[in-house]
């Protein structure tokens, strides 16, 4: 397994993604194109303190994953 930086080119994936019954059962998250850059576009920019990544199995992409500390997010803290 591969963790690599999520870019802008992976947004349609993450779209497709969200969109499946099984993750959106969990993850109710909206999937237009505005929707994906509004929360994801952030953390490749470096105006968000998250790090988004994409897991890859031998180059096949199968997951993605988040990394945030707390601290960076005061509101959600409490």
């Amino acid at each position: 397994m591969e963790f690599r930086r999520t870019t802008r080119a992976d947004f349609p994936l993450l779209a497709r993604w969200l969109g499946s019954s099984h993750v959106a059962r969990f993850w109710n998250h909206e999937t237009t194109p505005e929707a994906i850059e509004r929360d994801f576009g952030g953390s490749i920019d470096g105006t968000e303190p998250s790090f988004d990544f994409i897991v890859e199995d031998a180059g096949v992409p199968v997951g993605f994953i988040q990394r945030s500390a707390i601290w960076d997010y005061a509101d959600e803290q409490r």
